[in-house]
Parts: C-alpha cells; structure tokens; sequence
C-alpha cells in the first residue's frame, strides 16, 4: 500500500462508521470537516494512515483516501500570483474542484484573507 508522501482525499463523514477514524482523533476530525480537503499523506502503517492539512493532523483508515496525481501546494506557501507578481501571498486553505478535478486554494494577500479561489494556473509556476 504505498500511500505515504501522497496527496489525497479522505470522503469520511458522520454518515460512516466512526471506526474509520482513531478514537483519539474522532472529535477533532467531526469538528474539521474533512469532505472536500486535499491531504498529505505523512506517515502509515498496518491499521492507520496519518493525514496531515496545515497544521492538523488524524489518523484514519485507509480505505476513504484516494489518491490524486495533481501538484499541490501545502498550506502555509509563501507564492506569487500572476496578477500581483511584486507580493507575496499564503496558501491558507485548499479544496477540491470536481468539475476541473484539481485543488483550488484559498490566500491571504496584504494580511487580508481573499474570498476569490484560485488555481495553479494563477501562480507564478517558476517560483513553486
């Protein structure tokens, strides 16, 4: 199972069983909402993979995570949009897009949070 150092999405809800999630970890994940987020997969072993997004992390079944081959950018990037190459934005959040099938990310520009969502395409690729 090779799942480590992978990007994904985990498709738990209250609707699932709570045994896909560690006991220790279950209040904290129905509390995040994880439908949706795109994750980093940092550590497994035989029952549990370890879900890393910013600075949260769970440990959960694999069975709910499926991988996705796209280039994501982690929480808390420093990037470059096109449209402002001179400031520096953060990646501050990050959702999955069904239609374009790619992540798309939330920023703060200036300190301010920005409610426009933005794409790869929208970065300076050069500097990532």
């Amino acid at each position: 199972m090779h799942l480590k150092g992978t990007n994904g999405l985990y498709r738990w809800s209250e609707l699932y069983d709570d045994s896909y999630i560690y006991i220790q970890d279950l209040e904290k994940i129905r509390q995040f909402h994880p439908n949706g987020k795109v994750f980093q997969c940092i550590d497994e072993n035989l029952d549990y993979i370890t879900l890393k997004f910013g600075n949260d992390i769970f440990r959960v079944k694999p069975e709910l995570y499926k991988v996705i081959n796209k280039k994501v950018l982690p929480i808390g990037s420093v990037v470059k949009l096109k449209k402002y190459p001179d400031m520096d934005a953060i990646i501050i959040d990050n959702r999955w897009h069904g239609e374009k099938k790619e992540p798309m990310y939330f920023i703060t520009l200036m300190g301010k949070k920005k409610s426009k969502r933005y794409f790869l395409e929208d970065f300076i690729v050069d500097e990532l």
